[in-house]
């Protein structure tokens, strides 16, 4: 693989994030051209000029950006998630997009949350298909969501544009939107992906989409998380793509994250080389009191994560209110 087109899609308080994403990318990926397609929203002039600085030092790589401030999202009544509408930008790409994605046949879209850190011309073995990794969820929560039988975490997504317009994704996904006004969305963009994508994607191995909880649990929790009647997810599986991972995605963990002063994020130091490469002298954001205080030993805060695990079916719904609440607070 000689060339990569990559999708992101950030606001300004997200940007020095999404830059650190694009540096991994640019210096892991083994691709000689690389073109980062970026969904932004509210950008000021120190903005524009800071991604035009950052890709003057890349002549190998180009960047269009694209303002989602002039696609009306609001009109489509989904939820904010951590009060905008970025991620939900990324299921209107073809619409927002539109003829730049004339001249590409493959579009690998990410998440700002990720770090690439393997090679990634590996994917070039992928061909027609929408290409995603199984979330870490348990499987009672996609089984509440539409009866969904299987669930992917949408930060990753290799997509074969051919295969998605021939599928008319774009139309399914405003049809659902307007027919299920009333479903319960806890992830917006990711839940509503995966409605209408539903056993239409292919699987890529799960070293392209590694999130913390492969690497935060002991050896004796671990085996605990990751059991077959909870989540589709194998044990074998995460040791396996811990050999050799690809890309690492920070999502879950109650929401803190690795730019946040902490010491419960696996990924904090991987993430802040990246960062700190972009801001020499980016401030760590601070955990709220509580988040303080569930952090404050590692084994408890692990051994509250393992629980949502077991909780039966009946507190699940409680179970997702509380992760959400933590998300945003």
């Amino acid at each position: 693989m000689r060339e990569l087109n990559i999708l992101y899609a950030t606001n300004s308080n997200y940007l020095t994030i999404t830059l650190a994403s694009i540096l991994s990318l640019i210096e892991n990926a083994k691709i000689l051209t690389l073109h980062f397609h970026i969904m932004i929203e509210n950008f000021s002039d120190a903005d524009y000029q800071k991604i035009e600085r950052f890709f003057s030092q890349y002549p190998q790589a180009t960047f269009h950006l694209y303002p989602i401030d002039e696609f009306n999202l609001s009109q489509y009544g989904i939820p904010f998630w951590h009060g905008t509408q970025v991620a939900n930008s990324r299921l209107f790409f073809q619409e927002i997009m539109k003829s730049s994605l004339d001249t590409i046949d493959y579009l690998l879209y990410l998440d700002a949350d990720t770090i690439i850190v393997g090679d990634l011309t590996s994917l070039e073995q992928y061909t027609e298909g929408i290409y995603v990794v199984r979330d870490e969820t348990t499987n009672s929560y996609y089984n509440n969501l539409n009866h969904l039988q299987d669930y992917f975490n949408s930060g990753v997504m290799y997509i074969h544009l051919d295969t998605w317009k021939k599928m008319d994704y774009q139309t399914k996904i405003i049809n659902f939107i307007q027919k299920n006004k009333n479903i319960p969305l806890t992830y917006p963009d990711q839940d509503i992906l995966n409605c209408v994508l539903n056993n239409q994607t292919e699987w890529l191995p799960l070293s392209y989409n590694l999130s913390p909880f492969s690497y935060i649990f002991s050896s004796k929790k671990e085996k605990l998380f990751y059991n077959p009647n909870k989540r589709k997810i194998t044990l074998e599986e995460t040791i396996e793509a811990r050999k050799d991972p690809k890309i690492i995605h920070s999502y879950g963990l109650a929401g803190i994250k690795p730019w946040m002063d902490n010491h419960i994020n696996p990924f904090n130091d991987l993430f802040m080389q990246y960062i700190e490469q972009i801001e020499p002298n980016y401030q760590k954001e601070k955990l709220t009191l509580f988040k303080q205080l569930l952090t404050w030993r590692k084994e408890w805060f692990c051994d509250f994560l393992l629980a949502k695990t077991y909780l039966p079916d009946s507190l699940q719904e409680k179970a997702k209110e509380f992760v959400l609440y933590l998300h945003n607070h």
